[in-house]
């Protein structure tokens, strides 16, 4: 009777040290690397149309659903001249549960740029229509441009630890 009460013990031990091992895991998924970096990095590599960074008052009137008090970081480049569909951002938010916030204001935003290329340039529009919009943790990123798998990647080779 005892060897089962130890035996039963030190299973619900063995499994308590799983548990909270597969719960720490998570915390260091991404490395943290600031919004203006990453976009930095994927623009020395990738060819975009003109980019200009976009200030908090820009910001506020091309993403009017975004509540950026829940942003930790946010870098935004857009193209000023209405040739090409091109727009980089990415966004960190203090909760990971606020990502689902920041991807609806994207999926707008790109909507409104679909909307501008619809009378005058087709495929731009497409490519709006098209955008990479993808979480990982605290970070989103938002691409609309030809190679998006080429974005997708350098993004995911800079925030890996």
């Amino acid at each position: 009777m005892r060897k089962n009460i130890r035996m039963g013990i030190c299973l619900a031990m063995v499994l308590s040290c799983m548990t909270l091992a597969a719960c720490g895991g998570d915390t260091a998924k991404y490395r943290d690397v600031s919004a203006a970096e990453l976009t930095q990095s994927i623009t020395d590599q990738v060819e975009f149309a003109m980019l200009s960074p976009m200030d908090a008052e820009t910001m506020a009137l091309m993403y009017p659903n975004l509540d950026t008090g829940k942003l930790a970081d946010a870098s935004v480049q857009f193209t000023m001249v209405n040739v090409k569909a091109n727009e980089l951002a990415v966004f960190k938010v203090k909760d990971a549960q606020d990502a689902a916030m920041v991807e609806q204001a994207c999926r707008e935003r790109a909507q409104t740029i679909a909307k501008n290329f619809e009378m005058y340039l087709e495929d731009q529009k497409t490519i709006a229509e098209n955008p990479l919009i993808q979480t990982y943790g605290n970070y989103v990123l938002f691409a609309i441009h030809e190679d998006k798998a080429q974005i997708q990647s350098i993004f995911e080779q800079l925030i890996q630890p």
